[in-house]
């Protein structure tokens, strides 16, 4: 057989050598293993992320970059990679069972709530009025493992708890951690301009009561003075809080907040401006040194998974949003 495929024309050799690499390639990228690949991911800049319009930007003169962690079933192809890159981790899909992966919960509402409170945070260090009278707390997605999975329905507002108005997400969880050992607790929502009565099911993590849903505090007819589009395209969860509200901030200040440096961050961003940790730390590392960045803001919480590794990047670790600031200025 071999001997009547060299005895062919070359261009005929040649062509099916082509076909056969190509095959073979389709396969390697499509055939499924029984790993999950977790690798470093891209390093994303913040501005291709988001827009800011508003009468007067000052632009940046550095770069804040998002840094990721690639989560994938592993195919051939990405096993090959995984093989000759040191820093992947090829894992058997049994081990991680009940694990959560390297990024924050891949909920669309986790990325569009932090957004909102990215946006929120940089303008009100800058000064701007963007708070008023609390409405509620709009439900922006509800946890298929959540309990209240057929009771809360996207787009709910809870209005009450107990009888009293909610003021804040603070104010939410003082007032359901009060009945965690009840495990239920009376609220009332507004759904479709009614107002509802429900129970609600109440479960612990951490210690604290959870409804196992999304909430977005809602206020009146106070709106952000700033407007702010997101271009995230299938980045999703909550790990980009940080750098969007560095990169909102950066481009309304007169003063330069990067001065000039390549900037990698990452940390989720409450309303209250603190930083919480993420998971995947140790690979968005090595995404950040590997995109060139030279300081890497990380939360002050995850710091102990990464301060004992060789670096040339400067490390800060933060607790707050003013914290960063003042830590780049």
């Amino acid at each position: 057989m071999l001997r009547r495929f060299f005895n062919q024309p070359l261009w005929v050799r040649v062509l099916r050598g082509i076909l056969l690499a190509a095959i073979l390639g389709l396969a390697a990228a499509y055939i499924p293993t029984p790993y999950t690949l977790t690798a470093p991911g891209r390093a994303i800049p913040a501005s291709s992320i988001l827009k800011v319009h508003y009468d007067k930007t000052y632009g940046t003169t550095g770069n804040f970059l998002m840094v990721t962690v690639l989560t994938e079933s592993a195919t051939v192809l990405y096993c090959l990679y995984g093989m000759l890159d040191p820093a992947a981790n090829l894992t058997r899909d049994s081990e991680r069972d009940g694990l959560q992966h390297a990024q924050s919960p891949p909920e669309q509402g986790q990325m569009e709530l932090s957004q909102y409170f990215s946006t929120r945070v940089a303008l009100e260090a800058l000064g701007f009025e963007v708070t008023g009278k609390c409405l509620g707390l709009r439900v922006q997605s509800v946890l298929s493992s959540s309990p209240n999975d057929r009771t809360l329905l996207r787009g709910d507002r809870i209005d009450e708890v107990n009888g009293q108005p909610v003021t804040s997400v603070l104010h939410f969880k003082s007032l359901i951690n009060k009945e965690l050992k009840k495990k239920s607790v009376s609220v009332v929502v507004e759904r479709g301009g009614r107002r509802i009565p429900l129970v609600l099911a109440l479960i612990a993590s951490s210690g604290e009561a959870r409804v196992g849903a999304i909430l977005r505090p809602e206020f009146n007819s106070v709106e952000l003075p700033v407007k702010v589009d997101f271009m995230s395209g299938n980045t999703v969860g909550a790990s980009g809080g940080l750098v969007f509200a560095l990169e909102i901030y950066d481009q309304l200040s007169p003063t330069s907040l990067s001065k000039g440096r390549t900037i990698a961050a990452t940390g989720t961003l409450d309303g209250q401006g603190r930083v919480g940790a993420i998971e995947g730390l140790p690979f968005k590392l090595i995404a950040a040194e590997r995109s060139g960045a030279s300081v890497f803001l990380v939360p002050r919480e995850n710091w102990p998974e990464i301060e004992n590794v060789a670096t040339s990047m400067t490390i800060i670790p933060v607790k707050t949003f003013q914290e960063a600031i003042h830590a780049l200025e």
